[in-house]
């Protein structure tokens, strides 16, 4: 008799990434199995399982896990690998030809700088984990890209060996004051940026006049706790989990072709207060992008904005183009884009009906600011991103 499949998924309950790669192998199974699904509550620190006893079974885990590689080697079951920490982790990977479950670090990196340039900044920085792998990946991908752009960034150094936080304190502060203010900061991940934030509030350096600080991750329990609320790159966790789960249950039925890396993309800014400042020194563009954020889901368009400041269409393209780099309609475009793009991934309104509450006039538009910008339809969007269930 055929045995059902099993998927032991030995990740951490305690954090947004662990849980929504969970809920996303379970749907699958709802959706596709059955097939078992194993986890424990906990941390970082997982047990593997007895498996001499197992039989078609597969195994989502950090290398980390004791025990894990030399199982692997023994018993040669599917096996995806979570984003290695440590150069040592990767070499380990890719000698077993494993599967990585990774953050697509150029795009989150690109996400955070642009909606910080957004605000003005062209000083940027980024803290991190030095050394941690998965880290200096998103510091390097940040550190290219705002140079692209014609800014300034300053990454946050490594020691020889990575400090507890107590002991690193003040290192910390010491770069942080060092920065040049006003900087739009992008950390690693939620967790940094929590620190970042104490620091700040414990030294007295104003959260988000002098830094505005954006986390990646969009652990809602770390955000919405943090003081100032913490903006944070969302990123799609549970699509990765799901297209976990369906690789593992391919390889236990047989397929031997090893599949491509499973990307973690992320999706949009969750704005909140860290980084409710605009860092543009030009008072007439800082009025003209706080009337786009508050009427952006109104029918507006560039005259309408001419007439709230009262000044002429020519001066104000040029001195908001001179500004932003953008012109007055794309900013317009770019705030109704971002809120088509979590409609379709977050609701399942028809495709049509989701261009007059995200500010476009209409399903066209709408069509069009795709196409431009996203090189996709909103349909093939929401096919990419959205939740399966």
């Amino acid at each position: 008799m055929h045995t059902q499949p099993k998927i032991f998924l030995l990740l951490e309950t305690s954090r947004q990434l662990g849980r929504e790669l969970l809920r996303g192998a379970a749907n699958w199974s709802q959706m596709y199995g059955p097939v078992a699904l194993s986890a424990s509550a906990g941390h970082f620190e997982q047990s593997l399982p007895d498996l001499r006893k197992e039989k078609n079974f597969g195994v989502v885990a950090r290398l980390s896990v004791p025990g894990l590689v030399r199982a692997f080697k023994k018993y040669r079951f599917p096996l995806i690998a979570l984003e290695p920490v440590t150069s040592d982790l990767l070499h380990i990977k890719e000698d077993l030809e494993l599967t990585e479950i990774r953050s697509d670090s150029e795009a989150i990196a690109a996400m955070g700088a642009d909606y910080l340039w957004n605000d003005g900044f062209r000083n940027f920085a980024f803290c991190g984990f030095p050394n941690r792998l998965w880290s200096r990946r998103r510091a390097d991908a940040f550190a290219e890209y705002v140079k692209q752009k014609g800014g300034n960034c300053s990454i946050y150094p490594a020691d020889e060996e990575e400090l507890p936080f107590g002991r690193e304190r003040l290192k910390l502060k010491k770069w942080i004051q060092s920065l040049p203010k006003p900087v739009g900061m992008l950390t690693c991940d939620d967790d940094r940026a929590h620190q970042i934030l104490q620091l700040c509030e414990e030294y007295d350096i104003q959260v988000p006049q002098e830094i505005s600080v954006l986390g990646a991750g969009n652990d809602e329990i770390l955000c919405e706790l943090a003081m100032p609320p913490l903006s944070s790159v969302a990123i799609d966790l549970f699509s990765a989990g799901f297209e976990a789960a369906k690789i593992l249950v391919e390889q236990i039925n047989g397929k031997t072709e090893r599949p491509d890396d499973i990307m973690m993309n992320p999706l949009w800014v969750t704005s909140r207060l860290s980084t409710d400042f605009l860092a543009v020194k030009d008072t007439l563009v800082t009025k003209a992008l706080q009337f786009i954020r508050q009427n952006y889901l109104r029918p507006i368009g560039v005259n309408d904005v001419v007439r709230y400041l009262d000044c002429s269409r020519r001066t104000l393209e040029l001195r908001f183009s001179a500004a932003t780099n953008r012109t007055v309609a794309d900013e317009i475009e770019y705030y109704r884009l971002g809120r088509a793009k979590r409609l379709l991934a977050t609701t399942a309104d028809p495709v049509s009906n989701i261009a007059e509450p995200s500010g476009f006039c209409n399903f066209r538009s709408m069509l069009h600011a795709f196409h431009t910008i996203e090189r996709c339809t909103p349909t093939e969007y929401r096919e990419k991103h959205t939740r399966k269930s």
